[in-house]
């Protein structure tokens, strides 16, 4: 059983599973040293943090989200241009 949120990061860091942080610089539910702390346990992961979006990117903006998303699958994570 997982204890806390460090455990989950160890879990993922752990897994080799490609990992993908998404934040909205206006989010207003995470925040930026949240965001951090989870760029720092996950030091493998793709991350981008786009200017102006907020904490649902993913429902709010598709369009931007889905290309970060495919190129993750492609194995090709940080040839997106779309961190604003």
């Amino acid at each position: 059983m997982l204890d806390n949120q460090r455990d989950v990061y160890a879990l993922l860091a752990g897994s080799g599973v490609s990992t993908l942080i998404l934040r909205g610089q206006d989010d207003n539910i995470r925040t930026a040293a949240q965001f951090d702390e989870l760029r720092r346990a996950l030091p493998r992961a793709v991350v981008h943090d786009i200017a102006g979006l907020v904490h649902p990117l993913m429902l709010t903006h598709p369009e931007l989200v889905a290309p970060l998303i495919t190129a993750l699958l492609d194995g090709a994570g940080n040839a997106s241009a779309s961190d604003r």
